[in-house]
């Protein structure tokens, strides 16, 4: 069944993501699209880490990024797969990384999981026409900073 999850707001709040991944398992999604920019392909990398781990809950999904720790899973784990249309300059769907706000402590919790690379990018500068200019400039230019910076 096909769903569409759009109430996401910038910088992937976790507990929205999680949302997110709760209604992705609960409509036995396989493949996941994420249409936007940096925010919402983290989102979807969360999501699809959320479902292979087979947890929606902060302490769990944080706690997954301890080499051998043990993650209770809440459902039964997925495989998903994440489809990136971008949509800005952000670069975010050519990394295995994803960032996401925890409002409980006001920071940005990282994951590095290499499964969480896209499998496929779709390029097409038709749907790039609605994004803000002063959007579109500003992740060219945090592009280019994480080029630049080692």
């Amino acid at each position: 069944m096909a769903g569409v999850y759009s109430s996401l707001p910038q910088h992937s709040p976790l507990p929205v993501v999680f949302d997110a991944a709760r209604d992705a398992y609960d409509r036995k999604a396989d493949l996941l699209v994420s249409i936007g920019g940096g925010s919402n392909i983290d989102a979807a990398k969360l999501i699809q880490h959320a479902l292979s781990l087979g947890c929606f809950e902060m302490a769990g999904v944080l706690r997954s990024r301890t080499k051998g720790a043990s993650v209770a899973a809440t459902v039964e784990p997925r495989n998903v797969q994440h489809v990136s249309v971008p949509t800005t300059l952000s670069g975010a769907e050519f990394t295995y990384f994803a960032g996401g706000r925890n409002f409980e402590t006001g920071l940005k919790e990282a994951f590095t999981v290499p499964a969480l690379l896209p499998r496929s990018i779709i390029f097409d500068q038709a749907l790039t026409v609605r994004t803000p200019d002063d959007l579109w400039l500003s992740s060219g230019i945090r592009a280019l900073d994480h080029a630049i910076e080692p």
